[in-house]
């Protein structure tokens, strides 16, 4: 017999088949890093042009701009406190001149800076263009006297010195100083904390993107919070981002080590999103970024039943790039061992998301995310029709009005003409339950999932019109 309260719970069984208002539906919730939002306070954000005044700079902000860049438009935010520093690589000069530079400072964000001398000289002479992204440069300034120049709004400050004798304290047209930041990161402990405000609280989203790189074990901590907020009512699911390819290391290594991570790891709600991509940013920036903020802003805009690598409604507009040296060979690879990548296709112009993958089990129901999303709608719909129905009779009348009350929301919401998100669904009593001693009900739903051609073949061949 059932303890606890009187409730009503919706269990989602997986078959193995391989392939009321829904105040969820289409709104994410992201967790990440920024400079300015309060740590572990909840924020909600629907304009582009309030991002960077309402949470300054950060991997939260970058990932932010790309969703809603894409598609995105109702978005719960919470900040993560960065208990994890940010890092600052050696510089590196290419040039002949004469004068080093050296940086201080923490950096708030991730930058790929480049500090390109336009014009010879000494300081307060020699001129210079500065790229915070790796690509695209802000105007001509000339260096200071005193040969510092602090960069606003990033936490560092470059200072150029001149070198000892006989080296001549002079800069050279052409020469470039360059160096690499990583951003701020949250600990395992900061992802807690906010995780916390989550679940303390009711808020209505689909899925949590948790921005910045993870491995195996923050993976796991969110698989292991999906199933708790199922157990409570709330079935959603994570977008995680994969570490980047460290220094020295190859694609194919990087590649390969991901998949071996994937060897220890499953879940049929979480998501893990491979590759790098060039984003056209639009803060007018280009930078190289994880692809997960352009996915969850795809996934914002699709219904549930759709896959988020249709071809003809989803182009990634917003990516120019895939990483330098990825091809097809790491692309399949990394889509078969359950990673979310983008891809492109022979004679089409533009990006593609490959597979909208889960991290599930092999020969499991949800090994895709338009499967995940339409099931969790489904018992969104289910669960409010049915708590309704906690404690009435349950005669015939009864037992009719519950099972007209749960088919309204499926019929109305995902079997609309106008965008059916399931193509049929039973919904059934099975007999022989004693009521009266168990004092509880099954109801069995089965839902009939839409279809996706993920592979085409046109058989093409010659036709003679003499033969019939």
């Amino acid at each position: 017999m059932p303890t606890g309260l009187p409730d009503a719970k919706v269990v989602i069984q997986d078959g193995g088949l391989g392939a009321s208002n829904d105040a969820a539906g289409g709104v994410h919730l992201k967790i990440g890093v920024c400079t300015l939002g309060v740590p572990n306070r909840i924020y909600r954000v629907s304009d582009p042009n309030a991002v960077a005044s309402t949470f300054g700079t950060g991997e939260l902000v970058s990932a932010l701009l790309d969703s809603m860049q894409i598609g995105a438009r109702d978005i719960i935010v919470i900040p993560a406190a960065a208990s994890i520093a940010g890092t600052i690589s050696s510089v590196e000069h290419i040039g002949t001149g004469g004068m080093t530079l050296a940086v201080s400072g923490q950096p708030k964000n991730r930058y790929d800076v480049i500090v390109r001398i336009t014009k010879s000289g000494t300081t307060n002479e020699a001129q210079y263009q500065l790229s915070l992204d790796g690509n695209t440069f802000g105007p001509v300034r000339t260096v200071p006297t005193d040969g510092t120049i602090e960069l606003q709004g990033t936490g560092l400050t470059l200072q150029f010195n001149a070198p000892e004798p006989p080296a001549t304290a002079s800069f050279v047209e052409g020469d470039e100083y360059r160096f690499k930041t990583t951003a701020p990161q949250m600990s395992i402990q900061d992802f807690l904390s906010a995780m916390n405000v989550v679940k303390n609280n009711s808020l209505n989203y689909e899925y949590i993107h948790v921005v910045g790189e993870s491995d195996g074990s923050l993976w796991a901590m969110c698989a292991s919070d999906a199933e708790m907020l199922e157990e409570n009512h709330k079935p959603i699911h994570f977008i995680c981002e994969a570490r980047r390819p460290g220094d020295g290391e190859s694609l194919d290594e990087w590649v390969q080590d991901l998949i071996e991570a994937r060897k220890s790891f499953v879940s049929d709600r979480v998501s893990v999103v491979a590759p790098l991509v060039k984003v056209a940013s639009l803060d007018g920036s280009e930078r190289w970024t994880n692809l997960a903020g352009v996915y969850a802003g795809i996934l914002a805009r699709a219904r549930v039943s759709e896959s988020p690598g249709k071809v003809m409604s989803f182009p990634l507009t917003n990516v120019v790039a895939l990483m330098e040296g990825m091809n097809n060979s790491h692309i399949k690879a990394l889509d078969d061992a359950g990673f979310i990548t983008a891809r492109t296709f022979e004679g089409l112009p533009g990006f593609y998301i490959t597979n909208g993958r889960m991290m599930a089990a092999p020969g499991s129901d949800f090994e895709f995310v338009e499967i995940r999303r339409t099931v969790d709608k489904a018992a969104r719909l289910v669960r409010q029709a049915s708590v309704r129905y906690v404690q009435s009779e349950a005669d015939e009348d009864g037992l009719d009005n519950l099972l007209a009350n749960i088919s309204a929301p499926l019929v109305a919401q995902m079997m609309s003409p106008a965008a059916p998100e399931i193509s049929d669904f039973t919904l059934t009593i099975p007999e022989g339950q004693d009521i009266f001693s168990t004092r509880s009900l099954d109801v069995d739903l089965a839902i009939v999932p839409i279809p996706i051609m993920k592979w085409i073949t046109v058989r093409l061949k010659l036709r003679n019109p003499m033969m019939s």
